[in-house]
């Protein structure tokens, strides 16, 4: 109505600039297949009403394959400004609260998953050489990672207080939610920001190491340059 477009001349673009409506509103892309799944709905009905010959958006579905999963990469820069303000701001004197900024770095700085960070035991830290130890799941390999230095300090301090064999005891989807109700982005961005980092200092072979992915391939969605450029990666798909 705004645009003074009659349904019956309702084309393939005027859909397109609906949908970069959608994205701009940053709508998650099951919303926007959902809302595009209505309006084609609608438009198959005006077609069966004889008001329209055609349904102009038949075809079009918005890709949510796991290249495009990354909207928000960070700059190293950026990553340790995360950590940084969040060392800064809390009192970090109890337990709780060395635990968190623990899990924290280990995102930030290893790019650890909720399951490998469960499967961490106290044993997988080398204080001595400055390296962790990260065994394998189902989905990603073991690997020996380098601790930074900021790192050693505040797991050594957190560990000597923890009985037990496991590094991170309780519910890690628990801790992750605490945690990340009031840090931005997500830990899942967080990741992904330092997975591309290290495809940017790091040939391809020794970034799928630090990372621990079975296949080199599942590098490819983070092979960004910038976040501009991961933008103009999500397209409009046909027939998908």
């Amino acid at each position: 109505e705004n645009e003074n477009i009659q349904v019956s001349d309702t084309s393939y673009n005027d859909l397109v600039e609906y949908i970069k409506i959608l994205d701009k509103k940053q709508l998650k892309k099951s919303t926007q297949n959902n809302k595009l799944r209505m309006i084609k709905t609608y438009f198959n009905y005006l077609i069966q009403k004889g008001t329209i010959t055609t349904n102009p958006i038949k075809s079009v579905t918005i890709q949510t394959n796991r290249n495009n999963q990354f909207l928000n990469l960070l700059s190293e820069t950026q990553l340790e400004t995360i950590y940084d303000n969040y060392i800064q701001e809390q009192p970090l004197t109890t337990l709780v609260q060395k635990r968190q900024a623990v899990l924290l770095s280990l995102i930030v700085y290893q790019a650890l998953s909720s399951k490998e960070i469960q499967q961490l035991l106290m044993t997988d830290i080398s204080f001595t050489n400055g390296t962790i130890y990260v065994s394998e799941t189902q989905r990603s390999n073991e690997r020996l990672l380098r601790l930074e230095a900021k790192q050693i300090m505040l797991l050594y301090d957190y560990t000597k207080s923890l009985k037990g064999d496991k590094l991170i005891q309780g519910s890690i989807r628990n801790h992750l939610q605490q945690l990340f109700k009031n840090i931005h982005p997500s830990a899942q961005e967080i990741r992904g920001s330092r997975i591309s980092c290290w495809l940017k200092q790091h040939h391809l072979r020794k970034a799928q190491y630090l990372s621990g992915f079975k296949y080199i391939s599942s590098l490819e969605k983070y092979r960004i340059n910038d976040v501009e450029d991961l933008r103009r990666s999500i397209e409009i798909g046909l027939g998908i």
